[in-house]
């Protein structure tokens, strides 16, 4: 593949967690923005909202279609007109599980506090940078790896 193409897949995911349902609304996608999704777990931020998670299997399998355009042609005596018409796209047998996670400051040392202090990263601020990306990654991990212990 070459550095100017991109490749479009599409991913089931399921996310866990109080989230508002009206950010699914049509053409809302620009609020989405996923870190990592080639790695073991996957970070999405959906507005101020953020989710960690990983891959698992579902049950049965995903089947993904797409709205189309074209109208039904059919003799109206014989069958019904659908209010919209399906289009088969891909299935999966993979799904991405996401649960919602509260992202809060790393612990830093004490030499670093002063370096640390106005960088403060939350939920509410838009994770753009790559070091912002890095730094959440790693605290996410940490976080898992803590809970994990106890």
């Amino acid at each position: 593949m070459d550095s100017d193409e991109e490749e479009e897949m599409l991913v089931m995911v399921e996310l866990n967690g109080v989230i508002d349902s009206e950010i699914f609304a049509k053409d809302s996608f620009d609020k989405f923005k996923v870190l990592a999704i080639d790695s073991e777990r996957p970070i999405l931020q959906v507005e101020n909202f953020v989710f960690s998670g990983g891959y698992d299997h579902t049950r049965g399998t995903a089947i993904f279609f797409e709205e189309e355009e074209k109208k039904l042609k059919c003799d109206p005596v014989f069958c019904k007109k659908p209010p919209r018409m399906l289009k088969y796209v891909c299935k999966t047998n993979k799904k991405l599980t996401m649960k919602r996670v509260f992202v809060s400051e790393k612990q830093a040392k004490e030499g670093d506090k002063k370096e640390e202090e106005g960088n403060e990263m939350s939920t509410s601020e838009e994770i753009s940078s790559s070091s912002q990306q890095k730094e959440l990654v790693e605290s996410l991990v940490t976080e898992e790896s803590n809970d994990s212990e106890q």
